[in-house]
This record gives C-alpha cells, structure tokens and sequence, in this order.
C-alpha cells in the first residue's frame, strides 16, 4: 500500500497483474526521496518482491516437508529417497516429499484467481493465533489454580469461533455451493482448486476442533481436581 501511494499509472487499477509493477514503480518513486533515481529504485523494489515471494515460497514447502515427516513418521539420521515402491517411503523422500507440497500448491493455483485463495490462506493464519491463545490458556490452567483464564479464554473463543465459521462458509458455500454445484468455477482448473481449497479448509476446521477439544479437557481436568496440573518440564 505504501508503494502504490506514489504511483497511479495504468497498472495502478488492482489485480495480480498490476502487483509488481505497482510496487516497483511507487516504491522506486518514494525512494527518490533518499536521492536514489527512480529507475534504479524500481529496479531494486521490483527485486525485493520477488525475493520476498521466492523465499515464502521456499519456507512453505520446507515447513510443509517436516510436517509431512512428523506425521508418517521419521527417525532421528533417516534418509530415504522416495524411490521405493511404498506410501511411507514416499512421503519420507527427500526427492519425493516436496512433489507432495507441489503439487497441493499448483492444485490451489490453477485456477489463476489469486483473490480465491486469500480467505483460506486469512484463516489459517487467525486459526493459528487462537491455538496460540489455546496454548497459552492451557498453560495458565497447568502453573497456578489461583491463575484467571479469562483473558487468554475469551478471546480465544472468539477467535476459534469466528474462524471456524468463516472456514465453514468458505469450504461449503463459497466452494461447494457457489463454485462447483453452481457452476461459478467455469473451468476444470477452477473447479480442482475449489475442490482443494473445500478440503483443506474442512482439515483446518477438523484439526482446531480436535485441539481445542483436548484443551478444553485437560483444563477441566485440572481446575476440577480430576488430574494434577502438568509439571513444567525442559523437553
């Protein structure tokens, strides 16, 4: 926003396709304050959203490859090329594994409409805050029975509730009902991608749900006296 603030060419109207040149040029104009030439600025703008993407990108399937290890499981010096004829060998490879994270990524951009994919990637990111007030509430629960919840509770229920719904609404209105049963995903590219996004938002809702449920049930557990509050421990 700041470095479309200078500039207000052709590109300037909104849409993926202006992103770039957007940033380039109104950057490149604001850095003209430092003495920099505006060409050279755009230049150096320009390379600094790309990076930015390119090392976002680079995260994501590195954090997406350790997940997918963690969940078939991998043991401490375990390498495994992904080669063998075997799902668990597969999704441990070091060669095959990423073509998992690829692949679930090139599904949700096929439908070149970036704009559908910015309410999931919305609430993944919120739902990722409220497990963190969950953590933190069930951290208080654990240390001290005099501790109050209410201000890491509340807002976590508000926050897992809102999400939730949002979510709901995205995977079976918005994809389901809008884009595949009411034909608003006109291409087969649309339709994968709405298909894809309907399931991971589904696995999102499933996967909060079933934390925020053994949270709940630990503190009752130990504010009700039917278990004892969780020794801190350095592991």
């Amino acid at each position: 926003t700041l470095a479309v603030a200078g500039f207000a060419g052709d590109a300037a109207g909104g849409g993926i396709g202006g992103a770039l040149p957007n940033f380039a040029s109104g950057g490149g104009i604001i850095l003209t304050s430092l003495g920099i030439p505006e060409t050279i600025g755009a230049v150096f703008m320009a390379l600094v959203l790309v990076s930015f993407l390119l090392t976002s990108t680079d995260t994501a399937v590195r954090l997406g490859r350790y997940m997918m290890e963690e969940i078939v499981g991998m043991d401490d010096g375990m390498t495994v090329s992904g080669f063998s004829p075997n799902l668990g060998s597969i999704a441990r490879g070091r060669y095959t594994n990423p073509l998992f994270q690829i692949g679930i990524g090139y599904l949700l951009v096929i439908s070149g409409e970036w704009a559908t994919l910015w309410a999931l990637f919305g609430g993944a990111n919120q739902l990722l805050a409220a497990l963190a007030l969950l953590t933190a509430t069930v951290w208080l629960a654990n240390w001290d029975e005099s501790k109050q919840l209410i201000s890491t509770g509340v807002p976590m229920a508000v926050m897992v509730t809102i999400t939730v719904l949002g979510l709901t609404w995205l995977a079976l209105y918005q994809n389901l009902y809008t884009n595949l049963i009411g034909g608003g995903a006109e291409t087969l590219g649309a339709q994968i991608s709405s298909a894809t996004q309907m399931v991971l938002a589904l696995v999102l809702i499933g996967l909060a749900l079933s934390l925020v449920t053994i949270g709940l049930g630990n503190i009752r557990s130990v504010r009700g006296g039917d278990a004892p509050a969780a020794e801190p421990s350095d592991d």
